[in-house]
């Protein structure tokens, strides 16, 4: 482990804090003010090294603030596409708006793949006490015939109620 930043006062300047491990290879840089919300602007980049997501790559941008954060993500290798949305951690219903889109993955990880997924969006909107979803993706693989899916629904942490189902 490597760490280069400085702190002062409330704020936290971290220009490098490098892991090297055996599972991951990962880098962070940014800073977080340790007051009013804690803001911050955060930047991570990691290599997974270990089990069958070997050579997967995720780089990451943390913005706003731990009451309000905003993230933007890509993904690479094994499993591709890019995840972006916003949560209230701080909140006790945890409201978040988040959306993957452009991912693909196949199973299994390795070698030949007997199956395929293309998830060209997934949407997802509210909080533990409810929450909206709309899914475009398209399946294929060895035992199933290709199909193509889009679907709205919503629901709560017991149930999900299905309103559009198409394939």
């Amino acid at each position: 482990m490597k760490l280069v930043g400085r702190a002062g006062e409330h704020n936290v300047h971290v220009d490098k804090l490098q892991l090297d491990m055996p599972q991951v290879n990962a880098l962070l840089n940014g800073d977080v003010t340790l007051q009013q919300g804690y803001p911050l602007d955060l930047h991570l980049m990691a290599d997974l090294k270990q089990t069958d997501l070997a050579g997967q790559k995720v780089q990451l941008q943390a913005k706003g603030s731990v009451e309000k954060l905003s993230l933007d993500s890509q993904f690479s290798g094994v499993i591709s596409g890019a995840l972006n949305g916003e949560l209230q951690p701080l909140e006790p219903t945890l409201p978040f708006d988040a959306t993957i889109s452009d991912a693909k993955a196949a199973w299994p990880f390795t070698g030949k793949s007997d199956y395929q997924v293309v998830v060209d969006n997934l949407a997802a909107k509210g909080s533990l006490k409810g929450y909206d979803v709309d899914l475009k993706a398209q399946a294929s693989g060895k035992a199933i015939p290709d199909v193509s899916v889009m679907l709205a629904g919503n629901g709560d942490l017991k149930h999900i109620d299905l309103s559009e189902l198409f394939h």
